[in-house]
């Protein structure tokens, strides 16, 4: 299910159920939400394994209603009034996405930008996007890209088993999920 705390903060406060998952269409989890302007609805991505894959949806807050946009791995909204994707071959792809009526309005195409085969990435506000890259150990190396393709190893040191990942809106840090001893562990890096 997804939850939102209702009272703004972040100490806690009540909980309230937003959506749970139509596992009757196939979907398990709602999962990987990305909060538009305005507060009133985020991208999600409904895991969906019985349909072969998962697809990118739009959560209206605060009935819960689900506008299915396309299928794919992990969707952000950038201000640019984007929506962008990871497709199920790890490929970016951007598309017009209008956050007010949660609808696409254009058609999706390539980026030129091939991320994890977990199709885990992040975009600042300013543009900014972040991903890693998928060696033989499935350890990754965070990898900054200019917007012109241009692509820079974080820190060639700096290697590990990254699920989830997320980047300040000032793009000056980097916040990884990394998987130890059953546990997820958070971890920043500059």
């Amino acid at each position: 299910s997804m939850y939102r705390g209702i009272d703004g903060n972040l100490t806690g406060g009540d909980i309230e159920i937003l959506a749970r998952p139509d596992t009757a269409s196939g979907v398990r989890q709602i999962i990987i939400p990305d909060i538009l302007p305005g507060s009133r609805a985020a991208i999600v991505t409904l895991f969906q394994p019985a349909k072969g894959g998962s697809e990118i949806a739009a959560l209206e807050f605060p009935s819960g209603k689900i506008h299915r946009l396309v299928g794919g791995q992990v969707g952000r909204y950038v201000k640019t009034g984007h929506l962008v994707f990871s497709d199920y071959d790890a490929n970016l792809l951007a598309a017009p996405f209008d956050p007010r009526t949660l609808r696409l309005t254009g058609v999706p195409r390539r980026v030129g930008v091939q991320v994890a085969p977990n199709g885990v990435f992040a975009i600042s506000e300013t543009g900014t996007l972040v991903h890693h890259l998928i060696s033989g150990t499935f350890d990754g190396r965070p990898t900054w890209v200019e917007r012109d393709g241009t692509a820079h190893v974080v820190d060639s040191a700096w290697g590990a088993r990254i699920t989830t990942l997320a980047l300040s809106p000032d793009a000056s840090r980097a916040a990884v999920s990394v998987p130890r001893g059953g546990a997820e562990n958070i971890w920043v890096k500059q």
